[in-house]
C-alpha cells in the first residue's frame, strides 16, 4: 500500500471518528467508546500491516499459563 493510500484511509477512519462523536449527540456513551476503540484497532493493524509488523505480531506465541 502506497503511503498516500494510508493516509487516505486514516483520514477516512479520523472523519468516521468525528462524524460519530460529534453529529450524534443521543448515542449511548457505551457503543460510542465500542466505535471509537474498533476504528482505532482497525487504524494501528492497518498501519502495522502496512509497515509490514503485524506478520510478525501474529507470530508471536503466547504460552499457557
Amino acid at each position: 500500500m502506497s503511503v498516500i493510500g494510508l493516509i487516505v484511509i486514516l483520514l477516512f477512519l479520523a472523519g468516521i471518528l468525528w462524524l460519530v462523536n460529534s453529529k450524534i449527540p443521543n448515542l449511548n456513551p457505551t457503543i460510542r467508546w465500542i466505535i471509537n476503540a474498533v476504528v482505532i484497532v482497525v487504524a494501528v493493524v492497518l498501519v502495522l500491516a502496512s509497515f509490514g509488523i503485524w506478520d510478525e505480531v501474529r507470530g508471536v506465541k503466547i504460552p499457557k499459563i
